[in-house]
């Protein structure tokens, strides 16, 4: 298997629900196909990592560099051989940290907890 992280810019503004639109479709096409990954959408970026057999990695990796909603992508690491998932149960985890900040922070707080020491995280 093989698994590709990017980052790239948004070429436009997208609303919540076109981001969750890009989420489910992404999903339903990646079932299709055995690819599971990660979308995380930030201040116009996505972070994105897509795991699954070569072939199918590439073909998807090579449609999103076509993808007019994306430019500046930059591969970040690709990674061969891959002998587990990330992400087994997703075929496409989205997460708009613009909106929901709290799937972000619910592992943080978990750990904190942990720690005996509490953290204050602000929005802008």
């Amino acid at each position: 298997m093989k698994r590709i992280t990017y980052i790239s810019r948004i070429s436009h503004p997208l609303s919540i629900k076109e981001i969750e639109a890009i989420g489910n479709i992404s999903s339903q096409n990646n079932l299709q196909v055995n690819i599971t990954g990660l979308l995380v959408y930030f201040e116009k970026l996505f972070f994105q990592i897509i795991e699954g057999e070569d072939k199918e990695v590439d073909q998807l990796f090579k449609k999103i560099g076509k993808d007019p909603r994306h430019r500046d992508i930059l591969r970040l690491k690709t990674e061969y051989e891959v002998r587990e998932r990330l992400f087994p149960t997703w075929s496409m985890k989205t997460i708009n940290l613009d909106h929901n900040v709290d799937e972000l922070l619910r592992p943080v707080e978990k750990n904190n907890s942990l720690f005996g020491h509490s953290i204050l995280l602000r929005n802008k």
